[in-house]
């Protein structure tokens, strides 16, 4: 635990992650609410595709009906937000 390594990876953890807090937040200053989640998503379809590539981890049937929750989601926002129906 107290290997200087492991700081090291503590502290590039650490940044990104405060990174990507901050850039949430300032993406909440340009766009509302509704609009920022459909951007964050795909979030857990790409940890999935980066851990199979990276980490060997093995898809399973329930990622793939997961995956496929989620893309559905996205499109009838997407098409409720074209129709101009309020979300909410």
């Amino acid at each position: 635990f107290y290997d200087p390594l492991n700081w090291f990876f503590f502290i590039v953890m650490g940044t990104v992650y405060g990174l990507g807090l901050f850039c949430w937040y300032k993406t909440l200053s340009y766009l509302d609410v509704s609009n920022a989640t459909i951007v964050l998503s795909p979030t857990p379809i790409v940890t999935a595709i980066f851990a199979t590539l990276i980490l060997g981890a093995v898809i399973t049937i329930f990622h793939l009906i997961g995956s496929a929750i989620v893309i559905l989601s996205i499109v009838i926002i997407v098409k409720q937000k074209r129709n101009g129906i309020k979300i909410n």
